[in-house]
């Protein structure tokens, strides 16, 4: 599961939680940045092969997450060597 916060948005609250100004830590806000983007993580987990879709709020999570009972165990195996 990945969340999309722009950035690094924890650091951000931090940052203003402190009474400190950003710097920084969110793609929007950068200066070094020449336009904001968004990062298509969608995009980006199926092209490394994963099973991947976007969901905007908890009840979609739901509906997007495979019954339990279907869900599969895959065990790693280590190299003895």
């Amino acid at each position: 599961m990945v969340l999309d916060n722009g950035g690094f948005a924890v650091i951000h609250k931090l940052q203003n939680n402190t009474g400190q100004d950003s710097f920084n830590s969110l793609i929007a806000d950068c200066p070094t940045v020449p336009a904001s983007f968004v990062v298509d993580f969608v995009a980006h987990a199926r092209a490394m092969g994963a099973n991947a879709e976007t969901v905007a709020n908890p009840a979609e999570l739901g509906a997007a997450l495979p019954p339990r009972e279907s869900v599969t165990q895959d065990h790693c195996h280590r190299d003895a060597g």
